[in-house]
C-alpha cells in the first residue's frame, strides 16, 4: 500500500515532535517511560509507525486498511492486531494538531502500558468471568450497571464536597459502603473503570500541568454513567497518591487498594 511521500514526512514531523515532548514528562511515571507504536488514522486506513530506542526515532511500518469503519476522531489503545497484536496508540490524523492532542496520545500511551496488569487482574474478577460466559467482549461498555440507583446517587453526590474538603474519611467511607451496597460485580465494574480510566485520566492532568494547560475536572453530579468513573477514578487516585506515596510506579498494588 503506497503512502504519499508528503503525508509520509507530516506525520515523522508530527511523530518526532512527540518524541521531544515525551523528553519532558518521561520520568513523571513509569506508565510514561515507553513511546508505543502509534498508528494514525485516515480514510479508514491504518498509516503505522514504531519507535526506535537506538535512533531515538519513529520509523514508518507500513499502510493497510482498517479490518472495520473506523469513528472519526478517535482516540484509543489497543493490541493492532494488524501489527503482530501490539499494544498502539490508535489516533486520527488530527490528533497534532494541537498540544491538547499530543497530550491525549500521552494518555493512550498510558492505557498501552496498563495493558500488561490488565490480564492478571481482570481474570479474578467476578464481572469478567461474567462477561467471558456471556462471550460479551465489550463488557468494559456494556455492563448494566445501576447508575440511577436512588442510593447509589445519593451517596455519589457527597463525594464531590468530600473530595473538595479533602475528607478521607467521607471517602474512605463512601467506598466502604458501595462495596457492601452494590452487587460484586457492579462495584468490581465501578473500581475497574475508575482505575483504567481515571488512572488514565489522573496521569493526563499532570502531563497538562507540565505544559501548562487547564487540567479535566467535571463536577460530581448526577446524572451518572460509565464517563462519570472517570472523574470519580482520577480525583480517588490524585487523593491517594497524596498520601501513600509507597503505591506510586504500581498500578497493580493500586488496583488492588481501590477494590
Amino acid at each position: 500500500m503506497l503512502i504519499e511521500k508528503s503525508e509520509f514526512e507530516k506525520h515523522l514531523i508530527s511523530l518526532e515532535k512527540l518524541v521531544d515532548l515525551h523528553v519532558a514528562i518521561k520520568d513523571m511515571d513509569i506508565s510514561l517511560s515507553t513511546l508505543y507504536p502509534v498508528a494514525i488514522v485516515k480514510n479508514n486506513y491504518f498509516i503505522i509507525f514504531d519507535y526506535n530506542e537506538k535512533s531515538g526515532s519513529y520509523f514508518f511500518v507500513k499502510k493497510c486498511p482498517a479490518p472495520m469503519p473506523v469513528p472519526k476522531g478517535i482516540k484509543a489503545a489497543f493490541q493492532l492486531q494488524e501489527y503482530d497484536n501490539k499494544m498502539t496508540a490508535v489516533l486520527s490524523a488530527d490528533t497534532f494538531d494541537s498540544i491538547e492532542g499530543y497530550v491525549v496520545a500521552f494518555h493512550e500511551f498510558v492505557h498501552c502500558y496498563q495493558q500488561v496488569y490488565e490480564g492478571d487482574l481482570k481474570k479474578n474478577l467476578e464481572v469478567y468471568q461474567e462477561a467471558m460466559n456471556k462471550n460479551d467482549p465489550m463488557w468494559e461498555i456494556n455492563h448494566p450497571f445501576p447508575y440511577e440507583d436512588e442510593i447509589f446517587t445519593e451517596k455519589t453526590n457527597e463525594l464531590e464536597t468530600f473530595f473538595n474538603k479533602e475528607d478521607g474519611h467521607g471517602i474512605h467511607n463512601y467506598y466502604a459502603y458501595m462495596k457492601n451496597y452494590l452487587h460484586p460485580s457492579d462495584y468490581e465494574y465501578m473500581i475497574w473503570q475508575q482505575w483504567k480510566e481515571g488512572y488514565a485520566r489522573y496521569i493526563e492532568n499532570n502531563v497538562r500541568a507540565t505544559f501548562g494547560l487547564e487540567k479535566i475536572s467535571r463536577e460530581i453530579t448526577e446524572p451518572y454513567n460509565r464517563v462519570s468513573f472517570y472523574e470519580i477514578g482520577s480525583r480517588t487516585i490524585d487523593f491517594i497518591m497524596q498520601n501513600e506515596n509507597n503505591l506510586a510506579n504500581n498500578l497493580e498494588k493500586l488496583f488492588h487498594r481501590m477494590l
